[in-house]
């Protein structure tokens, strides 16, 4: 895992504090999680994108593939919380947490996609 993190402190900036980002909004289910299952359901699925994410870097190296880990366990989670979102709770930084999770990490998705399809037609190279 150290090595994955030590080619994300390598990468463009602007790639650098995206995925900083990401981790950022999706850690901040921790918080919330106690008192809120579909938080549990972000801080579940991050666990998921970690490890799953691991084992692929093991085996592909830093290249494009290693979206898949986001499209596995995001998407679903996405989903979810879309549905969901009649219910989220009535605590204002909640809600507004939630709803940032579901855009930032929708916005990721497109990435995540656009990357694993440009890897299956053969983008290999790492990234």
């Amino acid at each position: 895992m150290l090595e994955l993190f030590a080619h994300i402190q390598n990468a463009p900036v602007h790639w650098y504090l995206w995925m900083n980002m990401l981790g950022l909004f999706n850690f901040g289910a921790v918080i919330f999680a106690r008192h809120d299952i579909r938080a549990r359901w972000v801080v579940a699925a991050m666990i998921g994108n970690i490890i799953f994410m691991t084992l692929l870097f093991k085996q592909f190296g830093y290249s494009r593939i290693l979206g898949l880990s986001h499209i596995v366990f995001w998407t679903p989670l996405i989903i979810y919380l879309w549905r969901k979102r009649e219910s989220f709770m009535s605590h204002l930084w909640a809600t507004r947490w939630l709803y940032a999770v579901i855009i930032v990490n929708t916005l990721s998705l497109l990435i995540d996609y656009t990357d694993v399809i440009r890897f299956i037609a053969g983008e290999r190279a790492p990234i």
